[in-house]
C-alpha cells in the first residue's frame, strides 16, 4: 500500500539526512548547528524541485491559446507555494500515517453517507484537511476509501467502489450514498455508474478530474497511468455515455497535474455541472477554502 512505500522512503531520507549530518561534524567541516541547517534547506530544496517539475510538465501540455490560462507573477508565486506545501505536507505526512474513517451504525434521517475517494498515487490521508471541515457539519457520514494497488487498473479500482458502496449501505441501512472524489477517483466513480447504475448514488461532487486525459500520464507509472493518457481507450468508452446522476464538477484553470486545463471539463451534458475554482492547484485543492465552500454549498443544496 501507499502508506507503507510512503513510510520507507521517509525512513531512507531520514536515514540518509543523519549520515550526512555525522560525516559533516565528524571531519569537522561543519559544526552540529550548520549541519542541521543544511538539511533542513536540502529537504526544502528536494521538495521545491518536486513541485516544480509538476509546473513544467504542466506547462508543457497546456492549450497556449487558452485565455484563462494566464497568471500574475504574483498569483503565480502564490499557486506555486500552496501546490509546495500541499504536495509537502501530503507525501510527507498525511498520507504517510493515513487515518481511515468508516461509518459503522445506521443513519439517521435523510441525509446520505459520503465517500470520499483519493486520486492517482494518493491514499485516504488526501482527506484529512477536508475532513475537519466536512465533520463541523456535524450531521453527514463519513467514510474513506483506499484503492490498491497503487498502480493497478482503473477497472479493478470501479471493483473496490462497488464492494466499498454495498458494504456502506448495508453497515449505514442508507439506500444511497454520495461520492466525492478527486482526480483519478473521480473517472472510477463514472465508470462505476456506467457499469452498476446509479441505484446506489444520488450525485457526484468531483474535483480536479482529468476527465479527457492529461499530458503528465505519460511521465505516470501503471496500468491507471495507462488509461489517463489523453483520449486513451478507456477514457473514450466512458465519455461515450453521460453519467446517470447529477455531477457537481469543480476544476482550476491552473490545474498543476490536469494539462491541457479543458481536460476537466466534463462533456455536456443536461445533469454535467462544470464550476470552476479559480488559480487552485491539482493538490492544493484538499486544502483550499474556495473548494470546501462549493463542496459544502452542493451538499446543502
Amino acid at each position: 500500500m501507499l502508506a507503507r512505500r510512503l513510510q520507507g522512503l521517509l525512513a531512507f531520507e531520514l536515514l540518509a539526512y543523519a549520515l550526512l549530518i555525522a560525516l559533516a561534524i565528524g571531519t569537522e567541516r561543519l559544526s552540529g548547528w550548520q549541519a542541521m541547517s543544511g538539511i533542513v534547506l536540502l529537504a526544502l530544496a528536494l521538495r521545491t524541485v518536486a513541485t516544480a517539475l509538476l509546473f513544467i510538465l504542466s506547462h508543457r501540455y497546456a492549450d497556449k491559446q487558452d485565455p484563462e490560462a494566464g497568471l500574475s507573477v504574483g498569483s503565480g508565486l502564490r499557486l506555486f507555494l500552496a501546490e509546495w506545501l500541499a504536495l509537502s505536507q501530503l507525501y510527507s505526512a498525511l498520507q504517510v500515517f493515513p487515518r481511515h474513517r468508516a461509518v459503522t451504525e445506521p443513519v439517521t434521517g435523510d441525509i446520505p453517507p459520503l465517500l470520499l475517494v483519493h486520486g492517482y498515487a494518493c491514499n485516504e490521508g488526501f482527506w484529512r484537511p477536508l475532513l475537519r471541515s466536512l465533520e463541523a457539519q456535524g450531521n453527514r457520514p463519513l467514510e474513506t476509501l483506499n484503492l490498491e494497488p497503487v498502480f493497478g487498473d482503473l477497472d479493478s479500482h470501479v471493483e473496490q467502489l462497488n464492494t466499498a458502496i454495498e458494504a456502506l449501505c448495508l453497515r449505514s441501512q442508507a439506500r444511497t450514498i454520495t461520492i466525492l472524489a478527486h482526480s483519478m477517483g473521480g473517472l472510477v466513480a463514472r465508470r462505476y455508474l456506467q457499469r452498476y447504475g446509479a441505484n446506489r448514488v444520488d450525485r457526484l461532487i468531483l474535483l480536479g478530474t482529468p476527465h479527457h486525459g492529461t499530458g503528465l500520464a505519460y511521465w505516470g507509472l501503471g496500468r491507471n497511468a495507462r488509461q489517463m493518457e489523453p483520449d486513451s481507450p478507456w477514457l473514450q468508452t466512458l465519455n461515450r455515455v453521460p453519467t446517470p446522476v447529477p455531477i457537481f464538477n469543480l476544476y482550476s484553470r491552473c490545474d498543476t497535474i490536469v494539462s491541457p486545463r479543458q481536460s476537466a471539463l466534463l462533456p455536456p451534458a443536461p445533469n454535467h455541472h462544470n464550476i470552476p475554482v479559480g488559480a487552485v492547484g491539482h493538490l492544493e485543492m484538499a486544502f483550499n477554502r474556495q473548494v470546501r465552500a462549493h463542496i459544502q454549498a452542493v451538499l446543502e443544496a
